[in-house]
């Protein structure tokens, strides 16, 4: 017991604070992602603020008016705003139209595939655009509540009310409809491709199993879920209340939410998901973020 120091013990314990740059971006932030080792904060209007590790800021004018969604794969961030374009920054602050609504209606929705294809989303309208194809279109009953692809092959999950549609842009035929009655809105698919999640404009989540159609319905949730995020392997995921669940029918079938984390507070609004040797949950808190 000699040896003991606990003030050396201290000195190898490195605080998450210790390693936080805090920036002040002036304006309302809707969302946030990595654009090479750079950090983007999408405004709510006209510009994106990218952030080095030293806290250094770069404000980019992407639009001019309102920016309704985002998304990125670490490549880019596409956008759509609310004159009707489809915009997309690259990791070199070049900023270019992607496609533009003939109608110039809001682009509600956006989502990436691994390929390069970009989905979109105007009114009851999706639209795919592979690397080097045409643009292809597809109506749903109502307004498009949420986008996704699959992670394997070229199939988009279409959010709307009263259910998902699966639509296979490159496929003729009819698409398939995997129908919950009420208003879904966000839509992600588990990463190995068995299983398709909504939230609901209620507090609650539902899914389906993808090889049967079998329901998941998950309720009881303090707040409206404002997203969702799976672990690795898909066996389970986190939504916006911080609560993690299996991804199978049988762990969600009497309607529970899954296992709390005890971060269940109604401002608790974003999840995300990584899994390495374990499962890590991270949450957003309005108005601030904590990683």
């Amino acid at each position: 017991m000699t040896d003991f120091n606990p003030l050396k013990e201290q000195e190898s314990i490195v605080s998450v604070t210790d390693r936080v740059v805090g920036v002040s971006i002036g304006a309302a932030v809707s969302s946030v992602h990595f654009l090479g080792d750079k950090a983007a904060f999408v405004g709510a209007e006209e510009k994106v603020t990218l952030v080095d590790q030293g806290g250094t800021m770069s404000p980019v004018d992407v639009a001019f008016g309102g920016i309704l969604c985002a998304t990125s794969d670490g490549k880019r961030v596409v956008m759509g705003s609310d004159d009707g374009k489809v915009l997309v920054l690259d990791r070199d602050s070049t900023v270019s139209t992607f496609a533009t609504d003939a109608k110039r209606r809001w682009i509600d929705n956006v989502a990436l595939h691994p390929d390069g294809a970009v989905a979109w989303s105007a009114g009851k309208t999706a639209f795919v655009q592979a690397p080097k194809g045409e643009v292809k279109s597809f109506d749903v009953p109502t307004t498009v509540g949420g986008l996704a692809f699959a992670p394997k092959g070229m199939r988009l999950g279409i959010a709307h009310y009263n259910g998902v549609t699966l639509w296979f842009p490159n496929m003729a035929g009819s698409a398939e409809v995997l129908e919950w009655q009420g208003s879904h809105l966000g839509v992600t698919f588990s990463p190995d491709n068995k299983f398709i999640v909504t939230a609901m404009h209620e507090p609650a989540l539902h899914g389906w199993r993808l090889a049967d159609g079998k329901h998941m319905r998950m309720t009881g949730y303090p707040a409206r879920v404002r997203s969702i995020a799976w672990t690795a392997g898909g066996r389970h995921g986190s939504d916006g209340p911080s609560r993690r669940w299996r991804g199978d029918p049988g762990s969600c079938q009497q309607g529970r939410a899954g296992d709390g984390t005890g971060l269940e507070r109604p401002w608790l609004t974003a999840g995300l998901c990584r899994c390495g040797r374990g499962c890590r949950i991270a949450g957003g808190i309005a108005p601030s973020l904590r990683a």
